[in-house]
């Protein structure tokens, strides 16, 4: 997880834009790469792990949380 993140809005429509558009909530988008809507779309574990960790810690950050 010692990656730089990618801050970029997505190229296609998602809800995220509707919850900002009409609303003031925050919203993250993850792409997990070429399977996105296939039939057999799917997030590996290791993926899911990652995206959980950075979604609390984001929670976490929001919520003014410090250590």
């Amino acid at each position: 997880m010692n990656k730089e993140p990618v801050i970029a809005g997505p190229l296609w429509g998602t809800d995220a834009a509707m919850l900002t558009k009409y609303s003031d909530t925050p919203a993250l988008v993850f792409c997990s790469g070429a399977t996105a809507h296939d039939a057999d779309e799917y997030v590996s574990i290791n993926n899911l792990m990652k995206y959980l960790k950075i979604l609390a810690l984001a929670i976490l950050n929001w919520c003014g949380f410090q250590k």
